[in-house]
């Protein structure tokens, strides 16, 4: 016995992993509320809400708290803090331009979180408009191959401008000579090469073990 209770060891590991989930879950029901704020309560014309429940939902968020966030997102309950999107510029190590976009419900510690950031990490806080003429904000949109052809999906796409458009194939790779799996080795390795190397021949006369016994009858 260690002399120690186990009670109190599982009880401090209940109280990091509560923690750490508790903290979770604010930042996936601030998102929803915004999400809902932003767009409207319905989930079928609102993308942002429905990708923001999606991870709620990932991440085991009580469907309660989900239906909470939303009603009072979208103003059907009272309650809620009044979170708003803060643009910060700045620049990092060796003069990287750098776009930090917050979401907070303070802005003074907001900007005094942020800069405290850039500045330990070797960057600093720059004026509104230095950088952010530098960053587009873009999208990637996945239409999974089925009954469409690609005809279809770029004449549907079309109107809207897409930047760039491409085709990912999944191709599979033959090889003459598979690789084996070496248990001891624990690692892939290839089959030896059908060319044996010779054997090196040692200048050593060989002597058979008949030869060696008459030798040991006659020197005894």
């Amino acid at each position: 016995m260690s002399g120690h209770s186990k009670w109190a060891t599982t009880k401090h590991k209940k109280a990091v992993i509560d923690a750490k989930r508790g903290k979770l879950f604010a930042k996936m029901i601030k998102n929803i509320e915004v999400a809902a704020r932003t767009g409207g309560a319905d989930v079928s014309g609102n993308p942002t809400l429905f990708d923001a429940i999606q991870k709620a939902k990932k991440s085991s968020v009580p469907n309660k708290n989900i239906d909470s966030a939303v009603k009072r997102g979208a103003g059907l309950e009272a309650g809620g803090a009044d979170y708003e999107t803060i643009m910060y510029e700045g620049y990092g190590p060796n003069g990287v331009a750098v776009l930090i976009e917050c979401l907070t419900d303070n802005r003074n510690r907001a900007a005094s979180d942020v800069r405290v950031a850039m500045t330990r990490n070797g960057g600093s806080m720059a004026d509104p408009g230095s950088v952010s003429y530098l960053f587009n904000r873009k999208g990637v949109v996945i239409v999974p191959k089925g009954e469409l052809s690609e005809d279809d999906v770029l004449g549907a796409v079309l109107d809207a401008g897409p930047r760039r458009s491409t085709t990912s194939v999944t191709r599979s790779r033959c090889s003459a000579r598979p690789p084996t799996w070496s248990r001891s080795a624990r690692r892939c390795r290839t089959p030896p090469s059908t060319t044996t190397r010779p054997r090196p021949t040692s200048s050593r006369p060989c002597r058979s073990s008949s030869t060696r016994r008459a030798r040991a009858r006659s020197s005894s």
